[in-house]
């Protein structure tokens, strides 16, 4: 479905006076997306694409040939939408040492700073 159509439906029409206006404030662009194109596989939703004089074409989205039902409430429209997995654990940090380090580099600069001190001392 065309990125722009919430853009140009506010340009044309007085979104304060539709009661429900909002309702779906709550749900992703990505989520929108699904819902939509889900009503146009359903048949609820025709998407047309129509050659415009001057090249280009443009997308319009009318009531499909299942729309009925769900406009006179007899039949229920769903999605799922999979749960998002909580993040993993984080690892926990490691603990602080007093600057000594037990690796191979840095006991060959503390073995070097010591020689360096000791060679300052005489």
């Amino acid at each position: 479905l065309c990125d722009d159509c919430i853009w140009n439906v506010n340009r044309f029409i007085n979104l304060s006076k539709i009661s429900d206006y909002g309702k779906g404030s709550k749900y992703s662009k990505q989520d929108i997306d699904r819902i939509a194109h889900t009503m146009v596989f359903e048949g609820m939703l025709e998407e047309i694409s129509e050659q415009a004089g001057n090249g280009f074409s443009a997308d319009y989205v009318h009531l499909g040939r299942n729309s009925d039902p769900v406009m006179n409430g007899q039949r229920t429209f769903y999605v799922d939408f999979s749960r998002k997995a909580p993040p993993p654990p984080k690892t926990p940090k490691k603990a602080k040492t007093d600057g000594a380090s037990n690796d191979a580099a840095s006991t060959t600069r503390k073995n070097q700073y010591e020689k360096i001190e000791n060679s300052k001392s005489k």
